[in-house]
C-alpha cells in the first residue's frame, strides 16, 4: 500500500505497529487466559464434586454409625428377643413397642435417612412396619444382597421403596443392612436393621452447581441413577486414571468415596465452560475494540503534531522555489525541523548567489562568444568586399569606386554599431539590400528578391543572420554558374508558433557527398571545412541565442541550387530594441 503524504505513512505506521501489537497481546492474553478460565472452571467443578463426594461419604458413614448405635442398643435387642418368644397378645405388645423404636429412631435421624425397618430373621417380612415394606421385601433384592454379601452388613444396589404407605408410591432408594445379633454368649441372630437413604437427598442437599450432573459407579458398573442413557468409555475406577478427563464434548470429573467404596462421577459439558467464558471474552473483545480506537485516534494526533511542521516547511519551501529562492523562512522552534528551515535559508542565499554568478558569466561568455563570431564576419566581408574593389579596378571602373568605397564604409559603420545588439528583420532587409548594390558591380547578372512581410519586419533579430547565408549563396551557388542567377531570402510564419527563414539560390548545388560533409560540419563544433567558416558561424550563433532552433538545414540538388532553412519560435523574435546613438 502507497501513501503520497507523510501524514498518511505516519498514520498507518503508528496505527500498524499499533494494532498488530494489540492483537499479538489480545491473541496471547486470549489463548492464555482461556486456558487459565477453563483450568479455573474445572477445578471449582472438581471442588465442588469433591465436597459432594466428601458429603456423601460422611453421610453413609453417619449412617452406619446410627445403625451401630441401633445395633448396640441393648434394651432394644432384648425386647426383639422377646418378640421372638411371646405369642398372642404378648408378642403384639413387643411388635407394637419395637414399632414405636424404630419410629422413634427414624425420627431423631438426619435428612439422609429416609426410613428405617426391621426385617424378621427369616427375611420373610418386616416386624416393624405393619406390611408396609412387605412387597418391597418380596422383589428379591433383599434376599440377593444376603446371597452375594458373606458379611451380611453394607450398602444395596439401586432399588425401589415405598413413599406413602397409602399410595404405595415407589421411589429410588439405597438400603443399609446390618444383622441385628443378641449381646449375650448366644449371638442370636434376632433379625436385621435396614435403614433406607434418599439418594435425592444426598443429590440435592447442600451447595448445588446447575451445569453440572453426577452419577455414581462401582467396580459392578452403574450405580446411581439407573435410567442414566449412556456411559462414556472410560475406566473411573482405575486409580492410576487422572481425575479429570474429556471425551465426546465431556468433561468427567471423579473422586473416589472411601466409606462408600464407590466413585462419584461429574459430568460437565464443554459447552459450559466456553459459555461461562463468554463475559470474560466480550469483554476483551471490548477492550481490543477500545484499544484500537484510542490507537487510531492517537496515531491521528500524533501524526498531525509531525506532520504539521513538516507540511508547513514544505508548503514554504515551495514557495520559495516558486518566487525564485527569495522568501526567507521562519523558524518555528527549536527542534530538528527549526534547523532544517535554517538550513535551507542558507541553501537559498547560497543558490541565489551562485544563480546571479551563473547568469554573469553566462552573460560575458555570450558577449565573448558573439564578438568572436562578428571577429570572423567582418574580415571575412571584407576580403570579399575588396575582391570587388580588385575586380573593378582591373574592369578600369574608375568612377564605381568612389560610391562602392562609401557604401562599403556605411556597412562597415553598420556592422560596428550592432555588433552586441539585435536588429530588426527591417533592418536586416536594408543590409542586405546595401550588401548587393555592393556585389552587383563584380555581379551584375544576379538579383536578390526579400520576401519578408511587413508584419514580420518588426520582428527582432541577432544581426549578421541573413547576411553570411546571402553572400554564401552568392558566392557559392550563383557566381560559379556565371550566369543569371537569384538569391532568395523568405520568412513565412508556421501555425506552430515559428518562423521558418529560407535562403535559396539557383546555382550550381553541391553533391550529396559535400552536403553530408558540410551538415556533419555544422553538427561537431572541432571540425573545420574551408569555405564554410560562414555556415558554422551562422548555426552555432541560432543555437547559442535560440533555444527553439536546431540550426540549419540543407537542402540541395546539383544544377538545381541549394537552400538553407531554419525556424525559430515567435516568442524568442521580441519587439525590437530602439536604435542606439552610433547608428543615427
Amino acid at each position: 500500500m502507497k501513501f503520497r503524504h507523510v501524514r498518511s505513512r505516519i498514520a498507518f505506521s503508528i496505527v500498524f505497529a499499533t494494532l498488530t501489537s494489540l492483537l499479538l497481546c489480545w491473541f496471547i492474553l486470549f489463548f492464555y487466559f482461556q486456558d487459565r478460565m477453563t483450568q479455573q472452571a474445572l477445578n471449582d467443578s472438581y471442588q465442588f464434586t469433591r465436597q459432594l463426594a466428601q458429603r456423601i461419604d460422611n453421610d453413609y458413614e453417619y449412617v452406619t454409625e446410627y445403625g451401630g448405635t441401633i445395633a448396640y442398643n441393648e434394651t432394644f435387642l432384648k425386647a426383639l428377643a422377646a418378640f421372638y418368644e411371646a405369642d398372642g397378645f404378648s408378642k403384639y405388645s413387643q411388635q407394637r413397642r419395637i414399632y414405636r423404636d424404630v419410629t422413634d429412631y427414624a425420627l431423631l435421624a438426619e435428612n439422609v435417612i429416609y426410613d428405617i425397618y426391621i426385617v424378621q430373621k427369616d427375611a420373610s417380612y418386616s416386624l416393624s412396619s405393619y406390611g408396609k415394606y412387605d412387597d418391597v421385601l418380596s422383589e428379591g433384592w433383599f434376599q440377593d444382597f444376603l446371597a452375594e454379601t458373606p458379611s451380611q452388613t453394607g450398602l444395596t444396589d439401586l432399588h425401589k421403596t415405598v413413599e406413602n404407605s397409602r399410595t404405595h408410591v415407589r421411589v429410588d432408594a439405597v438400603s443399609y443392612i446390618r444383622p441385628l445379633v443378641a449381646l449375650d454368649s448366644s449371638f442370636q441372630l434376632l433379625g436385621y436393621l435396614v435403614i433406607d437413604l434418599s439418594l435425592e437427598e444426598l443429590f440435592s442437599s447442600g451447595a448445588s452447581d446447575d451445569g453440572i450432573t453426577h452419577f455414581i459407579i462401582d467396580d459392578q458398573g452403574l450405580f446411581y441413577p439407573s435410567e442414566l442413557e449412556k456411559i462414556p468409555q472410560l475406566d473411573f475406577t482405575e486409580a492410576s486414571q487422572p481425575a479429570v478427563r474429556s471425551a465426546d464434548g465431556y468433561y468427567y470429573l471423579s473422586v473416589y468415596m472411601p466409606n462408600l467404596e464407590k466413585y462419584i462421577v461429574g459430568v460437565v459439558p464443554q459447552s459450559e465452560i466456553w459459555e461461562a467464558m463468554v463475559g470474560s471474552i466480550h469483554f476483551m473483545v471490548v477492550s481490543l475494540v477500545c484499544g484500537i480506537c484510542i490507537a487510531v485516534a492517537a496515531a491521528i494526533i500524533l501524526s498531525k503534531t509531525i506532520t504539521r511542521p513538516l507540511l508547513a516547511l514544505t508548503k514554504g519551501m515551495k514557495h520559495a522555489v516558486e518566487s525564485g529562492f527569495q522568501t526567507q523562512l521562519v523558524p518555528l522552534g527549536r527542534d530538528e525541523l527549526a534547523e532544517l528551515t535554517r538550513l535551507f535559508n542558507t541553501m537559498q542565499r547560497d543558490i541565489c548567489a551562485l544563480i546571479q554568478k551563473n547568469q554573469e558569466i553566462d552573460q560575458k561568455e555570450r558577449t565573448l562568444q558573439l564578438k568572436y563570431y562578428m571577429s570572423k564576419i567582418n574580415p571575412h566581408f571584407l576580403y570579399n568586399s575588396l575582391n570587388c574593389v580588385i575586380y573593378l579596378t582591373r574592369q578600369k571602373q574608375y568612377e564605381e569606386i568612389i560610391p562602392f568605397t562609401k557604401s562599403l564604409i556605411s556597412i562597415l559603420r553598420y556592422n560596428i554599431a550592432v555588433s552586441d545588439a539585435r536588429i530588426s528583420l527591417k533592418e536586416e532587409k536594408e543590409y542586405l539590400e546595401n550588401y548587393f548594390s555592393i556585389m552587383k558591380y563584380r555581379y551584375p547578372g544576379v538579383t536578390l528578391e526579400l520576401n519578408i512581410s511587413s508584419r514580420l519586419e518588426e520582428m527582432q533579430i541577432q544581426p549578421m543572420i541573413l547576411y553570411p547565408l546571402v553572400e554564401n549563396a552568392l558566392f557559392h551557388g550563383v557566381a560559379p554558374s556565371e550566369q543569371a542567377g537569384v538569391v532568395q531570402v523568405n520568412a513565412v510564419e508556421t501555425p506552430t508558433g515559428k518562423v521558418t527563414f529560407t535562403v535559396k539560390d539557383n546555382g550550381i548545388g553541391i553533391s550529396d557527398a559535400r552536403k553530408r560533409e558540410i551538415q556533419d560540419y555544422l553538427d561537431d563544433n572541432e571540425r573545420t571545412i574551408y569555405g564554410s567558416i560562414g555556415l558554422k558561424n551562422v548555426n552555432d550563433r541560432l543555437r547559442l541565442f535560440y533555444s527553439s532552433c536546431t540550426g540549419l538545414h540543407i537542402s540541395s540538388e546539383t544544377g538545381k541550387g541549394t537552400e538553407v532553412v531554419f525556424s525559430i519560435h515567435q516568442s524568442e523574435l521580441g519587439p525590437v530594441f530602439p536604435p542606439t546613438s552610433s547608428q543615427n
